[in-house]
């Protein structure tokens, strides 16, 4: 069975940052049309290391200085195209990415793994009052 899967998902294609950046925000008209195409003729899959990058760069002022619901919400649309790895994790973040502005994104992955079993251990104070005891 476990290898069933993972010929499954090495016929994926894992997309990279620049990749949902231009499928996201459609600004380059050639970039744009090739993500398009590969995200809807292919079996693709993100991982949140690469969602991280994106979000990132969607909210950096020094880039686009896009909203943090905004950014959720595209995620969320995105995530009806693509397969994006620990989708419980990514939304549970994504709902704290929106209601707790003082966490950065990475702290709110975390906090997201913290509501899906896993341990999270933190010297950070901000984020260790969100996480269950």
């Amino acid at each position: 069975m476990k290898r069933l899967l993972n010929r499954i998902l090495d016929r994926r294609k894992i997309l990279d940052t620049n990749i949902i950046l231009r499928y996201l925000l459609n600004d380059d008209a050639s970039l744009s049309d090739k993500a398009r195409q590969i995200i809807s003729t292919e079996n693709c899959i993100a991982y949140l290391e690469v969602i991280s990058e994106v979000v990132f760069v969607l909210q950096s002022p020094r880039c686009y200085g896009i909203p943090r619901c905004d950014i959720a919400e595209q995620l969320r649309l995105l995530s009806d195209e693509i397969l994006i790895d620990k989708w419980d994790v990514l939304d549970c973040a994504l709902n704290a990415y929106v209601e707790k502005p003082k966490l950065d994104f990475v702290d709110c992955l975390l906090y997201g793994y913290s509501q899906n079993g896993y341990s999270v251990e933190t010297f950070d104070k901000r984020l260790s009052r969100k996480l269950p005891n």
